[in-house]
């Protein structure tokens, strides 16, 4: 269940009004619920009328080099970072240092 509460916060800087899209979210009133070992059930929320202006992430090909960092914390973190790894450089071709 705390992997969904991070998921849910994840940048959130103000979960009253969380601009999106779609609606300004309020997620004060939400409530996680353990359904089984890997499925949490999520009750409440709430929202306001969709923004006037969006939020967006562009990406485009620039031909510059670039740089990310994962973090993985927690039971089995060496080997999810290893499968990711191993992803990766598989998919993208992409040398990954762990």
């Amino acid at each position: 269940m705390q992997t969904a509460k991070e998921q849910l916060l994840y940048e959130v800087i103000n979960p009253h009004e969380y601009f999106t899209p779609d609606v300004i979210a309020d997620f004060i009133s939400v409530k996680l619920e353990q359904v089984t070992d890997n499925q949490v059930k999520m009750i409440g929320g709430s929202g306001k009328t969709k923004p006037a202006t969006y939020k967006v992430s562009v990406g485009y090909k620039a031909f510059y080099m670039g740089e990310g960092e994962i973090s993985y914390a927690g039971a089995s973190a060496l080997e999810r970072a290893q499968l990711a790894g191993t992803i990766i450089e598989k998919d993208y071709k992409i040398n990954i240092m762990i």
